[in-house]
């Protein structure tokens, strides 16, 4: 009898959301929203839909912090004259998109490729940074709600890499202010040399994971390799300044 309820509540939910596909679909606003949502690197079909179904008049939300606020992905703000602290999340708010954002984040922090700018937050928070994983997946989850506010509210093409592209356009315009040049070290590009050939002439000996330690290993080689050579340098232009 249980696996009958559940079967039918199932089913039930499955028409639901053809329902309201249908609905959206003859709407032409709706849909080009439907279909800006999909471009999201983590929006599915369902999340897409539950995110329009209950944000509704996304129009109303004067930023991006009121959308995330609604979504309940905000932790609320404790403040006594100066000091402020943070504390849990505002359960007063809509629980199913909160829900969506929430499976969203979860979803990015344990996907092994970081190939987008979403995957790399969370990367960042939960790796590097290493909090708790409910306090990055809230902080995950508040970014996903920016990216929703800006693909709808503000019109913004969905671009996976735009973080990434701004990052690496400051650093090279730094790199190039600083040094005068892009090109690695001349040991550093010697040594590069001696790994590649390291890797194809013993490839036949090299199962996937002692691949991988070598090419960690090897990555960690050449950043000291490119910090020691400009300490090198940097010193010998200090002895000539003296």
């Amino acid at each position: 009898m249980r696996f009958g309820e559940y079967l039918y509540v199932d089913t039930l939910a499955a028409r639901y959301l053809q329902e309201t596909e249908k609905w959206v679909l003859q709407h032409s606003g709706l849909a080009d929203a439907y279909v800006k949502l999909l471009t999201n690197s983590c929006d599915g079909s369902v999340a897409a839909l539950t995110t329009l179904a209950e944000l509704g008049d996304y129009f109303r939300f004067a930023s991006w912090k009121a959308l995330a606020k609604y979504s309940g992905v905000t932790p609320t703000i404790a403040q006594s004259g100066e000091q402020k602290s943070k504390g849990h999340i505002n359960r007063f708010t809509n629980p199913h998109l909160r829900r969506v954002f929430v499976q969203m984040a979860g979803i990015l922090i344990n996907i092994s490729k970081k190939d987008n700018d979403l995957a790399r937050f969370a990367a960042l928070q939960y790796k590097q940074k290493q909090l708790p994983y409910k306090k990055a997946m809230v902080k995950i989850a508040n970014k996903i709600a920016k990216t929703v506010y800006n693909v709808l509210v503000l019109d913004v093409p969905y671009d996976p890499n735009h973080e990434y592209t701004l990052k690496r356009q400051k650093k090279v315009k730094l790199t190039l202010k600083t040094k005068n040049t892009l090109l690695e070290p001349m040991r550093t590009r010697a040594l590069r040399r001696d790994i590649q050939g390291f890797l194809v002439t013993n490839s036949q000996y090299l199962n996937s994971t002692s691949r991988y330690h070598l090419v960690s290993g090897f990555q960690r080689l050449i950043k000291k390799s490119k910090w020691t050579e400009e300490l090198d340098q940097d010193n010998s232009e200090e002895r000539e300044k003296n």
